[in-house]
């Protein structure tokens, strides 16, 4: 699934709803989408396709659910060394060294 996910174009349909103002949505399709880049052929082509953008709109202060899944998705991303500086570049690392001082065990481990 992950990789017809991607094939069937629908990266762009789930990033548009991790943007969502309805919270529960948005922890769901940030949760797909740290799913999806656990998927090592997926990595770099997410980054490519901007999925840097909508992650790091995700991270900005909502629930610990949504902030969680999103810096999982990071995670996953970050295992690509090609995507190291497209990360590190997009100012993602000021929200996710901010994440390691988080209440949440979940959240600071994926940090």
């Amino acid at each position: 699934n992950k990789k017809i996910i991607m094939n069937e174009n629908g990266l762009d349909i789930i990033s548009t709803l991790c943007r969502s103002s309805e919270n529960e949505l948005s922890y769901l399709a940030c949760g797909v989408i740290a799913n999806i880049s656990e998927f090592q052929e997926n990595q770099i082509r997410m980054v490519e396709e901007g999925i840097i953008h909508h992650l790091q709109y995700a991270m900005l202060p909502k629930f610990t659910s949504v902030n969680r899944e999103s810096i999982r998705a990071f995670a996953n991303l970050s295992a690509a060394k090609e995507n190291i500086v497209p990360i590190a570049n997009s100012g993602a690392l000021t929200n996710l060294i901010e994440a390691l001082q988080s209440p949440d065990a979940l959240t600071r481990r994926f940090a």
